[in-house]
């Protein structure tokens, strides 16, 4: 997929969608290099895992304060998107069409960090977990579907 630069002015008009956490537990499961073959994301998709296993719910916030919010305004082709919400944000670090653009890192000592999700970050260096994850991805890849899902967790709105 190639990636656009996203714009610098903010949209005059945008269409907004807000969600609460998800409170069910998500399993984490790391992949192995016979397990990328035929992904989009191919040998991405094992530093991708890396960053994923990072992901955990901020201790600061309650439920009901971690929230994922999209955005997308009618002159655009994409959807950006903010997720405070660990199971959403576990899964866009796999889906193929997601494009990573920032992570929040909070450490031992309650302090927190952003930084850009580029080629030249290393999950290693990171001083504590991922909280928070911003990125974009096209219209394309999100749809509302005629029949619910049997479940109302958020990790099941990004499928990757």
């Amino acid at each position: 997929m190639s990636q656009s630069n996203p714009t610098t002015q903010e949209p005059t008009r945008t269409a907004q969608t807000t969600t609460t956490a998800d409170t069910a537990s998500t399993e984490t499961t790391s992949l192995d290099a016979n397990e990328t073959a035929g992904n989009p994301l191919g040998d991405d998709i094992l530093r991708r895992t890396e960053f994923m296993d990072l992901v955990k719910s901020d201790p600061t916030l309650d439920p009901v304060e971690q929230e994922l919010t999209m955005r997308i305004a009618a002159d655009q082709n994409e959807f950006v998107f903010h997720s405070e919400c660990k199971g959403f944000s576990m899964q866009a670090f796999l889906h193929e069409a997601v494009t990573i653009t920032e992570i929040h890192v909070r450490n031992d000592d309650d302090e927190r960090t952003k930084h850009e999700f580029t080629d030249e970050l290393d999950p290693d260096d990171l001083d504590g977990v991922i909280t928070a994850v911003k990125g974009r991805f096209p219209v394309g890849a999100l749809s509302l579907n005629e029949i619910e899902r049997d479940h109302d967790r958020l990790s099941g709105v990004m499928m990757a």
